[in-house]
């Protein structure tokens, strides 16, 4: 099987096709920006999937060689059986936390099983609640893989901007994304069809 994971922030191409840099969420109380804990995360998950035999595709966006459209960042998912893009939840309410992900408004049966088994691998991982989404998300990462029909989803494993989290417990919340990863992807088994089936 073959994955795509991809980073939701990190260096990019401006309308202009000048390179510039999102760090995603800074806080001067964590050592890590947003962009830098989606890339250790998105590194763990790589080296553990790479060992059990599943071919890892990655964009980490942490170097400006690397630098893509916002819009084209699905495009690397070409030829994978699932695409997976990690972000971080992120609210004014800095007591906000818990994990999700979300998949196109409108699935086909092996998204959908992406999506579930993606949540089921986060309420088992992740020390905080997991909640279903209040509603589908459009998001040009998964217009172009819906597009593609390649399964893909969004995982967002925790808030960042959460006023609780520190340096100690950051390291923790990292790892256990990344194990929730690994699981969503070794539990994931694509149904073969001519044409899959939207789900409504």
């Amino acid at each position: 099987m073959k994955v795509l994971i991809s980073c939701a922030e990190g260096y990019c191409l401006s309308e202009t096709g000048k390179i510039i840099y999102s760090p995603g969420y800074t806080r001067q109380d964590l050592k890590q920006t947003e962009h830098e804990v989606l890339c250790e995360i998105a590194k763990l998950a790589e080296i553990r999937l790479t060992q059990e035999g599943i071919s890892i595709v990655s964009r980490k966006y942490d170097s400006p060689k690397h630098a893509e459209y916002i819009f084209d960042k699905s495009r690397h998912a070409n030829g994978c059986d699932a695409a997976i893009m990690i972000a971080l939840n992120s609210s004014q309410n800095h007591n906000a936390q818990f994990s999700m992900a979300f998949i196109h408004m409108i699935q086909g049966v092996n998204s959908c099983n992406l999506f579930e088994s993606t949540m089921h691998s986060l309420q088992r991982h992740m020390p905080i609640s997991c909640r279903y989404p209040n509603q589908m998300r459009r998001t040009p990462f998964l217009e172009t893989c819906k597009r593609k029909q390649i399964p893909a989803v969004v995982v967002l494993p925790f808030f960042y901007t959460e006023k609780k989290l520190d340096d100690s417990s950051m390291g923790q919340y990292i790892v256990n994304a990344a194990k929730a990863v690994c699981e969503a992807v070794l539990s994931f088994h694509p149904v073969m069809t001519q044409a899959e089936p939207d789900v409504q």
